[in-house]
């Protein structure tokens, strides 16, 4: 039977999503074409041996579009698909949406600049935020500050402190007691 045998790694479709790590180590690849794909998988932070054997076997078979295991279909990858969109994209103008292709499926907006009466607008309402916050905190510092200089409540404090060193004159310490970690 096949499954007698333990298998290295993680088991087949267990979960995880490689696609935003593959498309990294894509973007390090196309930028620098005398990177090899280990030290571009170690530039993205990854130092797991066993990651980046995975992520390496995973980045192979979908640039070259020869599946492996049990995957014996066409199916190309989106790695090798996405590299091909990057290639033959236009590069998007300020404020457009790039095609579904070069996403991966997901639009990416590009952010575009603000104007004057936009960014001025932004920060009144950040300044009105900023200032109802800061009001807040000084009206609960100015209560809790009369608060605490009512006599009633300092002396419970008094007698909350008296109380607190005669129950640790009770409470002797112990010699047996570690007093370092090792």
């Amino acid at each position: 039977m096949p499954s007698d045998y333990a298998r290295r790694g993680r088991p087949r479709g267990s979960g995880l999503d490689d696609r935003g790590q593959l498309r990294r180590i894509v973007e390090l690849l196309e930028a620098d074409p005398n990177l090899k794909p280990t030290t571009a998988i170690k530039a993205i932070g990854i130092s797991d041996p066993s990651t980046i054997r995975r992520l390496r076997d995973k980045l192979k078979t979908e640039m070259n579009g020869a599946p492996t295991g049990a995957h014996s279909g066409g199916y190309r990858g989106r790695s090798a698909e996405l590299l091909d969109a990057r290639r033959e994209a236009v590069p998007a103008q300020g404020g457009a949406t790039l095609g579904p292709a070069a996403s991966g499926g997901l639009a990416q907006v590009v952010p575009a600049t603000m104007s004057e009466a936009q960014l001025s607008w932004f920060t009144h309402w950040c300044a009105l935020g900023l200032s109802a916050v800061s009001s807040t905190v000084e009206a609960q510092m100015a209560m809790m500050d009369d608060f605490l200089r009512v006599p009633q409540v300092a002396s419970a404090l008094r007698q909350q402190l008296l109380l607190n060193d005669v129950a640790k004159a009770f409470c002797p310490k112990r010699s047996d007691t570690r007093t370092t970690l090792h």
